[in-house]
């Protein structure tokens, strides 16, 4: 009966302070911890896998164009330069 006792308090003790490390972070306990993950994943809910893939391709698209309009404006600096010095 001791060591259930014992058992029960440690396990008291560890929830606490459990619930005291997350309460630093301004959540309140595990409770909170819970709440935050349901309105988590209800948010990511909204959000479909091929929204985010086409997004992304997108993004790619951009960057590829910006790379290469990146790319012909140093050509371009490159030649003015090389004009401007008469090679």
């Amino acid at each position: 009966m001791e060591d259930m006792v014992r058992q029960t308090d440690q396990i008291i003790n560890f929830t606490n302070e459990i619930n005291r490390r997350i309460a630093e972070s301004g959540i309140t306990g595990v409770e909170g911890l819970v709440g935050l993950y349901d309105q988590l994943r209800s948010a990511l809910g909204k959000v479909s896998q091929q929204e985010l893939e086409w997004a992304q391709g997108e993004v790619s698209r951009v960057l590829e164009r910006l790379r290469r309009l990146s790319d012909e404006l140093s050509h371009l600096a490159a030649l003015k330069a090389a004009l401007e010095t008469g090679h």
